[in-house]
C-alpha cells in the first residue's frame, strides 16, 4: 500500500508484517517488528513417512470433485492406501469409478446397499480393509457429506469444516504431530464438531426408542466408561490398532445387521451408531482431540 506523495516529504511506504502495520520512510524501518516464532504445531515433522488407510464413502457422483481436493492435500512421503465404498444405485456407480480410477488407478473399490448411509459404507470398508492385512499405523474416516433437506447450502458448510479439519494440509501436520507428542490420542477430528457427555445420553440420539439398541452394544463390547466423546459427522483420524483390535473381534456385519435402509433422518440406530466410533476409543482409554 503507497501513500500519496507531498512535493518536499519524502515517498513513504507501508508493509505488513505479520498482523502489524510497521511504517517505512526512505527505506528504513521505523519500530521493527519481531515476528513471532512459528507454533510447534506448524513446525512439520521429521517424520512423514507413515502409513495411512483412507477409507471413503461416497453417494453423490457430483461431490466427488469436491472431496477429492481435500484428498490431494494426502501427499509423499505419506504412505496412502484408499478404499472407496460406492452406493449401488444406477449406472453413475461406474462412472464415478472411473473418475476415482483415473486419480488413484491402485485404490480398492467396492459397492454396497445403502444400508446405514456412510455409517453402513465405513462399516463395509472395515471389512475389505481388515481383509486385506495392511500393517496402517492410522485409519481416515471420511464420506461426501451432502444433505439436500438441510436449508441454505445443503450441509455444504458442515461438510468443509470435517474435511478442513482431518484434510488440510497444515491439519494434517497437527494431526500426525499431535499422535507422536501426545500418547493418549486415539481419534483427531474438527474441534467444531467435537463432542462429549453421557455415554447414553449421547448414544440415544434424540429418541428413547435407541437407548436399548446401543445398551445392547454398549454390553456385549464390554464398554465400562460412563462417558464418550465422538466427532459429530464421522470425519476423523484414528489410531488403526484400535479398530482392528475391536473389529476383529466384533465383526462389521454384527452391526450393519441393525442400521436402516435408505435416506433415514435422526433420530435413528444409524445416526446413534456413530458415537460407537468415538466409545471404542474412550474404551481403550484413550481420548478423541479436536484439532
Amino acid at each position: 500500500m503507497e501513500a500519496i506523495q507531498k512535493e518536499g516529504k519524502p515517498k513513504t511506504k507501508f508493509v505488513i508484517h505479520g498482523q502489524k502495520l510497521a511504517k517505512v520512510r526512505d527505506r528504513k524501518l521505523i519500530n521493527p517488528v519481531k515476528l513471532p516464532k512459528p507454533k510447534i504445531e506448524n513446525i512439520i515433522p521429521l517424520n512423514l513417512e507413515r502409513n495411512v488407510g483412507v477409507l471413503v464413502h461416497l453417494y453423490y457422483e457430483d461431490t466427488f470433485e469436491s472431496i477429492n481436493k481435500y484428498l490431494k492435500n494426502l501427499k509423499k512421503p505419506l504412505n496412502v492406501k484408499f478404499y472407496f465404498n460406492l452406493v449401488k444405485k444406477s449406472s453413475n456407480t461406474l462412472s464415478l469409478k472411473n473418475k476415482i480410477l483415473k486419480h488413484y488407478p491402485d485404490a480398492v473399490i467396492i459397492s454396497s446397499s445403502n444400508i446405514g448411509k456412510d455409517i453402513g459404507g465405513k462399516l463395509n470398508l472395515i471389512k475389505v480393509w481388515l481383509d486385506s492385512k495392511n500393517s496402517h499405523e492410522f485409519l481416515i474416516f471420511c464420506h461426501d457429506k451432502k444433505s439436500p433437506h438441510m436449508k441454505g447450502d445443503g450441509g455444504k458448510k458442515w461438510r468443509d469444516q470435517l474435511l478442513t479439519g482431518i484434510l488440510n494440509y497444515q491439519n494434517i501436520i497437527k494431526t500426525i504431530h499431535s499422535f507422536d507428542n501426545l500418547k493418549n490420542i486415539g481419534m483427531t477430528g474438527s474441534y467444531k464438531w467435537l463432542r462429549s457427555g453421557s455415554i447414553l445420553k449421547n448414544m440415544i440420539c434424540g429418541s428413547t426408542k435407541n437407548k436399548k439398541f446401543i445398551s445392547n452394544y454398549l454390553n456385549m463390547c464390554n464398554f465400562n466408561k460412563t462417558k464418550v466423546s465422538f466427532i459429530g459427522g464421522t470425519m476423523f483420524w484414528v489410531k488403526a490398532d484400535l479398530f482392528r483390535k475391536f473389529f476383529t473381534q466384533y465383526e462389521p456385519e454384527i452391526f450393519l445387521r441393525d442400521l436402516e435402509e435408505g435416506d433415514v433422518r435422526e433420530p435413528s440406530r444409524t445416526h446413534a451408531f456413530e458415537r460407537i466410533f468415538g466409545a471404542i476409543v474412550i474404551n481403550n482409554n484413550k481420548i478423541v482431540k479436536g484439532i
